[in-house]
């Protein structure tokens, strides 16, 4: 293109711009296909896929002596495309996988990915030999395996959601057997104990917290002392008084309050008496 380093280097650095907003981009767009259809994320996928040789293909036929707008916007465009279905391949594949070999699938696809880089310019030199330029070899290349990857994951539409109701299944089944097995450990240690495994089976859930106590306010209580001083205390014939027992033992604040009462009383009574 005969770009200068300097300019060259700059839309190194919009293309990875580019790259940034098409991976937050393609992850939020891919999280709502998801929730839509499932079917959805391999279709999205595949067409921004195909849709990213387009601004690729820009770049390498059109001509720029420097890093002007229209250089710029393809370079940006080819960062952000190419993001929009590389961020969602690893949650695929986590959502079919089980947990023991998730870290094994995704080590699997970064080897794949490194091989795809070397076999790629391994291709454009083969080419160099046949007599091809290298921009003629990247615009064969770019087309061709870029088309391949776009119908594979067009494919998907049908099969992931299948292997991802499989994968659901799997882990219910996973962890049913998992408290099945704590369930029987449990027994074992009952047994172990000098229980049997009836016992160890009818034990009981523990019973709910008991509520916490509730305390009467003063008011309450003597609300309540003065009730039950009327009905305790009642005057029966002949002057004498007779003494009804309470129904139920009174708090402590109301026992407090009926000392202070019997107090003031018998100080009443006493008056009375050295007045008679």
């Amino acid at each position: 293109q005969g770009l200068s380093v300097r300019d060259a280097t700059f839309l190194v650095f919009v293309f990875g711009c580019g790259c940034a907003v098409g991976g937050v981009l393609g992850g939020y767009l891919g999280m709502l296909c998801m929730l839509t259809n499932r079917s959805l994320l391999p279709l999205f996928m595949a067409g921004t896929t195909f849709l990213g040789i387009a601004p690729y293909l820009a770049l390498l036929d059109l001509t720029f002596h420097r890093a002007g707008p229209l250089a710029c916007l393809f370079a940006f465009l080819a960062g952000l495309v190419s993001s929009l279905p590389s961020v969602n391949v690893r949650p695929c594949l986590i959502n079919v996988n089980p947990p023991h070999l998730r870290g094994a699938t995704l080590t699997a696809a970064n080897l794949i990915i490194n091989c795809a880089r070397g076999v790629g310019p391994s291709f454009v030199t083969l080419m160099g030999i046949w007599g091809w330029d290298r921009c003629r070899s990247f615009n064969v290349l770019i087309i061709f395996f870029w088309t391949v990857a776009a119908v594979q994951l067009a494919f998907l539409a049908r099969s992931l959601p299948r292997d991802q109701d499989d994968m659901e299944r799997e882990l219910a089944r996973y962890a049913a057997d998992a408290l099945r097995a704590a369930n029987t450990a449990a027994t074992a240690a009952a047994v172990a104990t000098g229980g049997s495994e009836e016992d160890a089976a009818a034990v009981p859930p523990p019973p709910p917290p008991p509520p916490p106590p509730t305390t009467p306010s003063d008011h309450e209580s003597v609300s309540t002392l003065g009730t039950a001083g009327t009905g305790a205390a009642a005057a029966a014939p002949g002057g004498a008084t007779t003494t009804t027992p309470l129904l139920s033992s009174p708090t402590p604040a109301a026992a407090a309050a009926g000392r202070n009462l019997g107090a003031s009383d018998v100080g009443g009574g006493g008056g009375g008496g050295g007045g008679r």
